[in-house]
């Protein structure tokens, strides 16, 4: 296991507690905050027919309901942006957007043209970012595409040296900030993340805090019967980084390594979240979460000083340090 041995780096934590500014417990299943928009944080379970509009004071909460006929297979993974009163559902496995203004507007599909893709991100009302197999099906890049009609815009071999490894090895968190004009991909299982401009070109390529610069990933085909087969890897990954997101000026990354200068104890107890400065990627400092009874947040986002983290059936908000 990783964080039983030393892993060769040091953490400057800023806080042990984080200031409470609210709380608030949920009835419904949730699993993940998408947006915070205007007054509005928009969240949902494990599939996106129903997402929850809560207000930013946690008093007020509505339900946008969307009418998809697919498969339950089908609908994950997904991707949900809004930008109130935009929104935008990206479907992976229907390689599909389905995009409009709510709640006054019936809501239109466009179909993406080529494969399936992984991960994706709404970057305006005219186009979103994608990461899928190039045309060689051996590795994946990033493509800017048409919302309205699902055109490729420009394609982009962001990640060098993927060896032909389906791009698992470079897997990540790809995320959009309308403020920074920005996005970021921060690599789950080795210390690299690069932050990106809306027309895919790389605006600085950094490292994590810790010392896992490469992953050996070998290939395997999963039976599914019917003479169909799905490839994976030959064995567990470790993550090194979790979530991250842009707020202000910073790179925010939940790590999940344990630096040299933590107990265990504490490590154990808490999510840990390291900051970077987007002007030259350097590492600032970093703070803990609470874990709560016991179990770790389920999904985190920030919007200006407010942190939100979401919990199982709870949100809580904390007050972020400059």
């Amino acid at each position: 296991m990783p964080n039983k041995h030393n892993n060769g780096f040091t953490r400057h934590i800023i806080a042990s507690e984080l200031k409470l500014l609210k709380e608030k417990d949920f009835v419904e299943p949730l699993s993940k905050i998408w947006s915070i928009s205007g007054n509005q944080i928009y969240l949902t379970g494990e599939t996106p027919k129903s997402i929850l509009m809560v207000s930013k004071d946690l008093l007020k909460k509505d339900t946008i309901g969307i009418n998809l006929t697919a498969p339950e297979d089908k609908l994950v993974p997904f991707a949900i942006t809004i930008d109130t009163p935009n929104l935008y559902l990206h479907m992976n496995n229907l390689k599909a957007v389905i995009h409009g203004r709510f709640p006054d507007q019936a809501l239109s599909r466009t179909e993406i043209k080529g494969s399936v893709f992984t991960k994706s991100v709404q970057v305006s009302p005219a186009s979103l970012i994608i990461r899928v197999f190039d045309a060689s099906g051996k590795k994946q890049v990033f493509r800017k595409i048409s919302t309205v009609r699902g055109e490729v815009i420009k394609e982009a071999d962001i990640i060098e040296g993927q060896h032909d490894d389906l791009g698992m090895a470079s897997d990540g968190v790809l995320h959009y900030d309308k403020k920074a004009g920005l996005l970021s991909y921060v690599e789950y299982f080795r210390n690299r993340f690069y932050l990106i401009d809306t027309n895919l070109s790389v605006k600085l390529a950094g490292k994590t805090i810790d010392t896992i610069s490469f992953i050996n990933v070998k290939k395997q085909v999963l039976d599914e019967g019917e003479g169909k087969g799905k490839i994976i890897p030959g064995k567990a990954r470790v993550k090194v980084n979790k979530e991250s997101f842009i707020n202000g000026q910073y790179l925010y990354v939940v790590s999940a390594l344990r630096a040299d200068n933590e107990s265990r104890s504490d490590f154990n107890r808490h999510s840990v979240i390291d900051r970077y400065r987007l002007s030259d990627g350097k590492y600032k400092d970093s703070f803990y979460l609470d874990k709560y009874k016991e179990k770790p947040y389920k999904s985190v986002l920030a919007s200006n000083d407010t942190l939100y983290v979401l919990y199982n059936a709870k949100m809580v908000l904390y007050k972020l340090q400059k």
